[in-house]
């Protein structure tokens, strides 16, 4: 028996619980492509929270920019590791 695949709804107005992704963009970008393993996973880390985030594509909660410290917390990772992404 197949299984009921279930979508996550969105808490968004606009209801979309996805965002696009152009795989070739993101593999042929120059200037991505010069950063570091650690800071690309951080950067699509990031871009996965700021869809989530109340304020859609910004890195902010109650109108604060979120710190260094508050986006190690986000991403579970130590502060000095994630500033060397930065």
């Amino acid at each position: 028996m197949w299984g009921v695949c279930l979508m996550k709804v969105s808490n968004k107005a606009d209801g979309r619980p996805a965002f696009q992704w152009y795989p070739d963009d993101w593999l042929s970008e120059p200037g991505l492509r010069l950063c570091n393993l650690a800071a690309r996973g951080l950067w699509i880390d990031l871009l996965c929270h700021m869809f989530r985030m109340p304020e859609r594509g910004m890195l902010r909660l109650n109108g604060r920019p979120l710190t260094k410290q508050d986006i190690s917390n986000l991403v579970g990772r130590p502060e000095a590791e994630v500033e060397a992404a930065l």
